[in-house]
Formats: C-alpha cells, sequence, structure tokens
C-alpha cells in the first residue's frame, strides 16, 4: 500500500479481516463522543428496497428515493455483491432516473434496468398525479420487492 502525506484529523492502521463488527469509538478526555461501526453481512442475500419517505407531494418538483440493496436479514449491505436489477413504477408516478456508483456504468441514467455497485443502487421516483405510486424492483434469482409511496 502506498503512503501518502499525512492528513489532519485523520487516523489510519492495517488490521487483519475477521468476518463480524468492527467498531471505532472516538474519544476525547477519557470520554465516548463517537461511535462507527461496519458489519459483515452474513447468510443469503435479498433485494432490498427502502424509500426515504412514504408520502410526497404531487407536482414535477418533489422526488421519492428509493435505495435498493442487497442485504442480510438484519439489513446489513453485501458489498462485494452485484446483480442487474430492473425497477417497474405504476400508478401516479415515473421511473425518473436509475443509478449506482459505478463510475465506469455504461448503463444510461434513464434506464429501468442497472448492476448494482457494491450491492447498491438508487431509483429517483417522480409523481406525475395524486394516488398510490408502486415500485417493484426484481432480479433474476431474487424474490421481488414492492415500496408503496402515497402522493397527495
Amino acid at each position: 500500500v502506498g503512503r501518502t502525506a499525512p492528513v489532519a484529523c485523520l487516523a489510519t492502521f492495517e488490521t487483519n479481516y475477521v468476518p463480524g463488527v468492527f467498531q471505532a469509538i472516538a474519544y476525547r478526555n477519557g470520554v465516548a463522543v463517537g461511535r462507527s461501526e461496519l458489519r459483515t453481512a452474513s447468510g443469503s442475500p435479498h433485494l432490498s428496497a427502502r424509500a426515504d419517505r412514504d408520502q410526497i407531494t404531487s407536482g414535477s418538483h418533489d422526488l421519492a428515493y428509493l435505495s435498493i440493496a442487497l442485504a442480510d436479514e438484519q439489513e446489513t449491505i453485501f458489498t462485494t455483491a452485484t446483480a442487474d436489477v430492473r425497477v417497474a413504477v405504476t400508478g401516479p408516478g415515473v421511473l425518473a432516473g436509475l443509478q449506482s456508483d459505478d463510475p465506469q456504468s455504461p448503463e444510461a441514467f434513464t434506464s429501468d434496468q442497472r448492476r448494482t455497485f457494491a450491492g447498491r443502487a438508487l431509483a429517483i421516483i417522480r409523481p406525475t398525479g395524486q394516488g398510490t405510486i408502486s415500485a417493484t424492483v426484481s432480479s433474476e434469482g431474487f424474490a421481488p420487492t414492492t415500496t408503496l409511496i402515497r402522493v397527495d
């Protein structure tokens, strides 16, 4: 691993990989002031889709963001897994975009299909009227999942 110049307020260290939970605790004057943890996904992945909120307003200026992931039963993401996902939207809404964080993806932002990157993708849904939008995420080898978003 190449070494770079030190960065203020950045701690780096090396450790051996062991499945489980890795927890970092920040201390100030001997008192814990912050925590962050990484957890290893376990078992078999399933498709997970969660909207940032379950209600949006009608009109072209409001959007719902649907986080798509390959996750375990505790919703821990399998960051090394990939799958081709498809998003189908019915009701008073349209799929405005579908993206992963893959900087080299040849797939169009406006496509309804995308390969996950680090186990994730993001769908953007725009309402076209009032009612209930249904967004179904599917992928070969996984049970589909549907998320409902109410539009007022």
